[in-house]
Order: C-alpha cells, then structure tokens, then sequence
C-alpha cells in the first residue's frame, strides 16, 4: 500500500414493503426510497435521486434498511438520476484498487491524499489500515480529489453531520459554494496583529476561481455613525480620526494572505463598511478553511463588538461570529481533538476527557503557577442533567471522586505536567505549583486525563463525566514579569452543559436482533440453505467476545429433516464455518470466540444442510429457528463482564425469539426458467403465433408435477377502437369471443403434444379490468379499456412431470385480429395462486408456486406485422 498522492453492488434488501404508486415529488429531501429493485436513492434537493453503489457505502450513513421507503417504479422514474452517493465522511479510508494511495474522505466525496503512513498512525490510531475500503474504479467518477492532506491544509470534518441532508454537500451539491461557520475565540485583543475576525469552511465541488470577494465589517455595538470611542472609528471630531479595527484581509489556515487588504475609510461610516480585497484565488474541489483577520490598534475601546461578512460573487454570502475586544489577557478556548468518548471499568488505561488551549498574546513568557477545575457528573439513571461534585438522580449520591481515582494534565507532546490524586466533594481538582510555561506568543493545549476507578460504582446506565475552568480569576493564576495578568476564557466547555465529557460503563451494550431469511421452500438434500440470519451490535465502550450461541428449532419434530446447521459469521478479519447438530430442537455453538468490535454493527447467517428422504426428512416439516437467549455466553474484552440471557430480556423482539415464518421441507419443487430464444421476437400475426417459451427444471428428489398453470397476456392494442367502433376491434375483445380451445395452445416442445385441450383438462380466459380491480363477470360483453389485460387458466387432467431432465413448453396464442399496425403481445407465467404443483409424496396434494424460483416470469414483448 502507497501513500502519496467493477463490479457495481445493488443493496438487497431483506424484506419487501408495500409499493405506493405515488407520484412524482411525493417525497421530501433526504428521504431513502427504492422501487421494485434492490438498488436504494436518496432523493435530493433538487428533485433528483442519488444511488448508494454499494453495502459499505450505505452502512456508512444508515445502520439499517428501516427508514427506507418502497415507491411504484413509475414514481421512481420521475426523479432523473443525479450521481452516486459517497462514503460518510470520517468513517472509512478509501484506496482504489488499481492505485495504492490512500485517500481520506471529506464531505460530499472531496478525496484527500494522505501522505505519509506516519501521518495515517497520528490521525487514525496503529490500526488505520483496517479503515481502509478498495473502492472499485468505477465508482470514482463519484469523487473530487482535493489538495493532500498537511498541517496547514487539514481534514474538515468540523461540519460533517448525522442527518442525510449531509449527503447533498460536496460534488452532490447544487451550489458553487457552501459555507460553514466555525465557532473561533470570540475575543481579539487590543494591540495585536493577526486577530481573527470571523472564520469560515467553504465546499466547491469543483475547481473554482474567486475574484475580488468582498469583506462587511459591522460594529455590534455604538452604531450611532459619530466620531466617539465606539463603532469602526474612533475620535473626538476634531483631533485625530483613527479606526478600530486595520488592515482587513483574509488568510488561509496556515497564514497565508490570500488577497490584498482593506483599510476602513476614517469619514463618517461609523456601523458598517464594505471592503473590496482585490485578487484571485483558485480553490481545488474540496474543504478550504478561510480566516478574515485584522489588526487591532492599542487605543480600540473594550468591550467593543464586531462581526464580519464575506461576500463572494453575486450568490453567495456568509456572516461570522460576534468577537468583543478585550486587553491583553491568557486567552482559554476549548482545545481540539478530543470528541465524545468513552472508557469503561477495568481499563487500566487513562482516558482523555477534554483538552483546553492557552493562548500567550505578550511577547514575554508567562507561566501558569496554579490551574483549578471543576468535574462535573452526570449519573445516567435520572435526569440528563451534570451537576459539580456528585450526583443523586437514583436517590443514591453518585460522587465524581468515587468513579476519578487521578486526574493529570497532559502536554501537547505527551508530558505529564502534573498529577491531582484528590477529587473534591464539589468536584474541585487543585493543581499548585504547576509553574508550566508559556513562551511569547504561544499557544498550547493542556489535556485532562483522567483513570477510572476500577471499583467505582456504576449501576447499568451509563454515567457521564466533565471538567471545566468555571472562574478565571479565582482557578488560573498567570504571571508576567512577576506580575498577575488576566485571564479571559471561563466555562469555555459549557459547565453544567458541556461541549464534550467522557462516557463511563461498567460494561459494553450487546443487541442482538434476529429472524428467518433465505427461502420459503427447501429441498431435500440441498446444501448451506440460509435459515436464519443474524445482527450483532456493539455499543462504543468495548470490543465483545460471543462464546456460546444457541437456536432453538420452534418444532422439535422437524429436526429429523435437518442434517446439520452451519453458522457463518466474520472474526478479526477471518471468516469462520461453525458447524453444530440440532439436538432436542436446539442447536448450540460452543467456544466461537467470535469477537465483534466496539461500535460495530456485524451479520451473521444460519445456513442449513437439508437432509434425504433415506436420512429422516419429511415433506411439510417446518423449520423455523428462534434466538434462545438462556443458553447465551459472551465476554466484554475490557470489563470481563458475562453477559447472559439477564442482559436482554424485553429487549428481543418477537421475530427474534419466535421467528414466525418458516420455510418448509419438500421432497422437490419445480424451478422454472425462460426459454425466451425459442421464439422470434418479431413475427406474423397468425392463429398459432409463438407468444412464451419456459423449461421446467426440477431440484431435490424423485420427480415433480404440475397441475395447473396461467398466462397473464398484454396485448399492446388494449382500447383500441377501429374507425371509432368500440366493437370486437382489440385483442382481449377477439379472444373473449372464441371457443377456449381456439385461444392458445400449450405444446410440449420435445414430443409437439398438446395439453390441457378436451378430456385433457379444462380451460378458461377472464379479462382483469383495471377500473373495477376485478375481473369482470361476462368477458364476451365487455369493451376493454387502457391497463386491461387477459389471464388463460390451465387445469391439467395429464399433469406435466419432471424428473432429472428438464422439459421446455411453448406457449402459442391466436394473435390474428390483432389491431392493424405495428403492435406487440407480452406474456407472463403467473405464479402464486395461480401455480399449482407436489413433490409426489401425497398422491393429489396441491402446493402453490410461492417459493417457486423465478415465478411470475414475464416472457419478451413480440412484435407482430
């Protein structure tokens, strides 16, 4: 694999959902829908449909298939394809398969280089290689490759969201240019250079060149257009006139300035002013992080607000944070890098919790003799509220010293600065004497690392934790020259309503969801036939080791037609066949050592291997398996917590434990194929025209036979009306009127019999209308209009039987009053009801075609001159 620089997959779903026949623009943006097929879209917001190429890239965004929406394909047809959707950001890496650099994705399927494999391990852990997916060729058209990735130029993921609106952003966004707002310092000091104003992320989809962008400079405060100490310009009205804020322009992340500057004009526009920056500026597709920043003179008045607005084009506007001016002063903020996480008990690793940034503004070093904080708890079987010191929401106190047994703060390099072993009863963590140093001009983050008492005690919710610096004045003492200097930047982490804390478990979460899949009919001697099919999910404390599973068989004397069940499920990169026999209706797998990671979501399948007639088996045996939680073992990998049957109860659905729907054992069944290339798809019209072709196959033992077969047939010419005559001018209208031996003729292909004719069996033809959504009484009498369509019914005296070789059937159809014209017939071998078959093991018993391979089969629609 080198740093640097298909087939497509169609989701199938595992079950059907009710087809609307809704009509275009029927559903909003960000709604999943799928039509007949397997393929799934997003509907975007500009009326258009996004396909997800493949499993990954969907499991990406959404855990499951529940939110998705099953449309007519008609409706489905009214959204034009716009692309294809890309990995969520932040969630995969992603190489293609006939180039080894590795990309990390951003928003909207911008592509960025990474480099180095060094700056894979920093970014992404020693385990960044197992993030990485082969993304097919094919699918790159999908992507925008941006600038690689480098200190200056970093990963955006600042704006990337949960919501499904998240996908119409990058090469699928309708717009040239989305902005973000990001939430930098709200304070700039006075009499320092390099003061960010306002800050911004831009998106382009595409290679973009900005000209001339346009810089609003407002004043939140003193808007009252005089020559006073407040607003954009300062001065008495007589002596000198100078403004409060200087050499406006804009920069990128790494400081480069990008345009000229602006100066703001010193006469009486004292709220607002507009500063054209001249220049050119080409941005790859992609993330760009953009700073409007200036300099603040010595006299501009504290406490003074201003805000900034970038105006690009005619189109595209985007205004900043308020920022107030403040004297020089330790500036706090909250640090980067850390996000929600969680740790659970027993690890003997230290958590980070969250991170603050030191911002030094004086060109001397100050050191920082003393830092306090504040912890606060939040107790998860109550109310979601943090409170300092402990918590009661069980009625049971909850302190946050007894779950805190240390507390560290942590350099930016990996050095501990110091250590606190003491937790007060209101949360207060003292760190005297700490004497950490800050050079001129610095910034630097300090991190909070806490350890997890191994006995702490923590109920079945989860608790959570936080720190943060509540008074500046009385938790930071700062020194300068051997002078105290204020310190601006109190609750910077929300206080009792944090930014970002540390979830603490006593042990990981496990469900387990579980139901029938594969199909309804299975065969006698048939092989690794999908029964049942799992879903295993972990919650983000820990990695779960699943030891013993068991199904249990919902009819124990159906276990003589299983031979044996085979679990196949995925370990560490490793797939696994675990091969077990039912016994007394369960079936157990033992020492799996199925490991399944934190915050995964991994399937797994029960194949069964069918056993022969000779072996036991029985036609009409149902076999339906169920979870059966009592005999369930697994291990939490950092807890050694023991889950067990205690650990779910309520929590399984009934599908899972009851498994409803089974699939049923049969000596054979029928599997039915198109022989479509016996027929000419272009032919005369004629009494005994060639309208379907099928073979009959049979699969399992002994033989089949048919009893009773349909044809659904689709005449283009349905209310056509000759001359303005509603009379016997379709033809449906012919057909209804001939004798029903004269419709078609069922003709075996090998010997030319023909079946179903006289003492032969029976026939008959009905019309469906499409306006009654029923068929209609006397077909003869009935002018058919637009939708209607015929159905000839074949009930066999002589049933067709099929051993080990198969047997092909022509299907010929009075076509000769065919409406004038070019027009065409389709036919459709009805399945369903309308399919009536045995596997021969009870003389005259009747079974349907559900479970049928490939039934209803529509033949090729045929021209007929």
């Amino acid at each position: 694999m080198r740093f640097a620089g298909a087939i497509l997959f169609i989701l199938a779903l595992a079950t059907s959902a009710f087809i609307a026949t809704s009509p275009r623009l029927a559903y909003a943006t960000g709604e999943l829908v799928k039509g007949s097929g397997s393929a799934v879209y997003y509907v975007a917001a500009d009326d258009t449909r996004y396909v997800f190429p493949n499993e990954r890239i969907y499991f990406s965004w959404f855990s499951d298939f529940a939110d998705v929406t099953t449309i007519s394909d008609e409706a489905l047809a009214g959204y034009p394809i716009g692309g294809s959707i890309t990995y969520k950001p932040g969630t995969r890496l992603i190489k293609l398969v006939s180039v080894p650099t590795v990309y990390a994705v951003e928003a909207g399927g911008i592509l960025r280089a990474i480099p180095s494999e060094a700056m894979a391990r920093t970014l992404w852990g020693e385990n960044w290689a197992t993030l990485v997916d082969d993304l097919p060729d094919g699918f790159f058209t999908a992507y925008r490759v941006g600038e690689p990735l480098s200190d200056a130029n970093p990963l955006y993921l600042e704006d990337v969201r949960e919501d499904a609106a998240q996908l119409g952003l990058g090469t699928n966004q309708t717009e040239p240019i989305v902005g973000v707002v990001v939430e930098s310092s709200p304070v700039v000091f006075a009499d320092t250079e390099d003061q960010v104003i306002a800050e911004f992320v831009l998106s382009v989809p595409e290679t973009t060149t900005i000209r001339d962008p346009i810089v609003v400079v407002d004043a939140a405060t003193n808007r009252d257009n005089d020559e006073d100490a407040g607003g954009l310009i300062r001065g008495d009205g007589e002596l000198q006139v100078e403004a409060n804020i200087k050499n406006v322009r804009i920069q990128r992340a790494d400081g480069v300035t990008l345009f000229s500057s602006g100066e703001l004009e010193l006469g009486d526009a004292d709220a607002s002013q507009s500063l054209r920056l001249s220049g050119v500026e080409t941005l790859a597709p992609g993330r760009h992080r953009w700073r409007i920043v200036a300099d603040i003179p010595l006299d501009a008045p504290e406490e003074e607000s201003y805000y900034a607005t970038l105006s690009i084009g005619d189109d595209f506007v985007i205004t900043g944070s308020q920022v107030e001016v403040q004297e020089e002063a330790l500036l706090i903020s909250l640090g980067s890098g850390i996000e929600d996480a969680f740790a659970v008990r027993g690890d003997a690793s230290q958590q980070d919790v969250v991170a603050f940034e030191f911002q030094n503004p004086f060109a001397e070093s100050l050191t920082i003799e003393t830092l306090s904080l504040t912890g606060f708890i939040d107790e998860g079987e109550g109310d979601a509220d943090f409170l300092a010191g402990g918590d009661d929401d069980d009625g049971a106190a909850t302190t946050l010293s007894s779950i805190v047994d240390l507390v560290s703060l942590v350099g930016a390099d990996g050095t501990v600065l110091a250590q606190s072993a003491t937790v007060g009863s209101d949360g207060s963590v003292h760190f005297e004497n700490l004497d950490w140093v800050l050079s001129g001009g610095a910034v630097e983050e300090v991190t909070v690392r806490v350890h997890i008492n191994p006995l702490a005690p923590l109920g079945e919710a989860d608790d959570r934790l936080a720190f943060d610096i509540v008074d500046t004045e009385e938790d930071v003492h700062a020194v300068r020259l051997g002078i105290g200097e204020d310190v601006v930047g109190a609750l910077v982490n929300g206080g009792e309503n944090p930014n970002v804390f540390l979830t603490v478990a006593a042990h990981g979460e496990l469900t387990i969801e579980g139901n029938r899949s594969g199909e309804s009919l299975l065969v006698m001697g048939e092989d690794r036939a999908q029964a049942y099919a799992f879903t295993m999910t972990t919650g983000e404390a820990e990695d779960i080791v699943i030891n013993t599973l068991t199904l249990r068989l919902n009819d124990v004397t159906a276990q003589e037609s299983v031979e044996r069940v085979i679990l196949q499920y995925d370990s560490e990169g490793i797939s696994y066949d675990a091969v077990a026999n039912v016994i007394v209706g369960n079936v157990t797998w033992r020492n799996l050592e199925w490991r399944i990671p934190a915050d995964e979501e991994v399937r797994a399948y029960a194949f069964v291997d069918v056993a022969s007639s000779s072996q036991g088996a029985a036609s009409g045996d149902a076999i339906a398996f169920a979870f059966e939680p009592a005999t369930f073992e697994a291990t939490g990998v950092v807890s050694g917590y023991f889950f067990d049957d205690e650990d779910f109860g309520d929590g399984l659905s009934d599908e899972t434990q009851l498994s409803a729907s089974s699939s049923v054992v049969r000596r054979n069944k029928p599997q039915i194929t198109s022989a479509s290339s016996l027929i000419d798809t272009s032919q005369d019209r004629a009494q005994d025209s060639e309208a379907f072709a099928f073979t009959i196959t049979r699969s399992g033992e002994a033989t089949t036979s048919v009893h009773a077969l349909a044809f659904k047939i689709e005449p283009s010419d349905v209310g056509y009306e000759l001359n303005d005559d509603p009379a016997d001018n379709d033809l449906l209208e012919y057909l209804a009127e001939q004798s029903v031996d004269a419709i078609g003729n069922l003709v075996d292909e090998a010997s030319n019999d023909v079946l179903g004719e006289g003492s032969n069996g029976h026939i008959s033809f009905e019309i469906f209308s499409e306006t009654q959504n029923d068929t209609v009484a006397d077909p003869e009498l009935y002018d058919t209009g637009r939708g209607d369509y015929a159905i000839v019914r074949y009930e066999l005296a002589s049933e067709i039987v099929v051993g080990a070789t198969p047997r092909t059937f022509v299907w010929e159809l009075d076509v000769s009053e065919l409406a004038p014209e070019a027009r065409t017939v389709k036919v459709t071998l009805l399945g369903g009801d309308d399919f009536h078959w045995s596997d021969g093991t009870v003389s005259g018993e009747d079974l349907l075609g559900d479970g049928v391979s490939q039934i209803p089969l529509a033949g090729p629609r045929i021209s007929f001159d």
